[in-house]
């Protein structure tokens, strides 16, 4: 009896517990908006789709339906870096109009083609005079099995082999050495 309560006060516990999102941050009061940021996934690879959600509210918590704004997304490629100083330049990749849905969110899906710093900028407002955005960095997958690096790391996984071999080998001749001498 004791168990089964501890079992259903976990499982009270556990459904009880509100959708938590790591991928949220504080409202930002922007003008007279708040507005959250939210990101998945939160470290892109080249290639894979990330969806930004750009939610706002206003100043009673209410969602701002119909809201018109642009979308942009802007990669910033660094020139030089000297001594703590960087030039870069910002190179505009994608412009969309959106309007905000009935729960306040205006939604971008988009991939990248190469890995870098790209600003992802949700824009409204009379003569888009407010703004917010988010930096995102994107990045190569990397992994022991892309071509490339196994070349590079060929050497670990015959290692592996190899200690692999020389173990099981040992045990065998143990195990067989036990088994035909138990009498002795």
């Amino acid at each position: 009896m004791k168990y089964i309560s501890i079992i259903l006060l976990f499982i009270l516990i556990i459904f009880s517990i509100n959708h938590v999102s790591a991928h949220t941050e504080l409202p930002q009061p922007i003008g007279e908006y708040k507005v959250n940021i939210s990101q998945d996934p939160l470290s892109p690879f080249v290639g894979e789709e990330i969806k930004v959600i750009f939610t706002l509210e206003d100043k009673n918590g209410s969602q701002v339906k119909s809201l018109k704004g642009t979308v942009k997304i802007n990669k910033h490629a660094v020139e030089k870096y000297t001594s703590g100083d960087s030039e870069s330049e910002v190179h505009e990749i994608y412009e969309q109009a959106i309007i905000t849905d009935n729960n306040g969110k205006a939604v971008i899906s988009y991939s990248f083609k190469e890995e870098g710093y790209y600003d992802v900028e949700f824009i409204w407002g009379k003569e888009e005079s407010e703004s917010v955005g988010r930096l995102i960095s994107v990045r190569e997958p990397t992994s022991y099995f892309l071509p490339s690096e196994l070349i590079n790391r060929i050497w670990l996984f015959v290692g592996i082999a190899f200690a692999g071999c020389i173990v099981g080998a040992m045990t065998t001749f143990f195990l067989l050495t036990l088994s035909f001498n138990r009498g002795k």
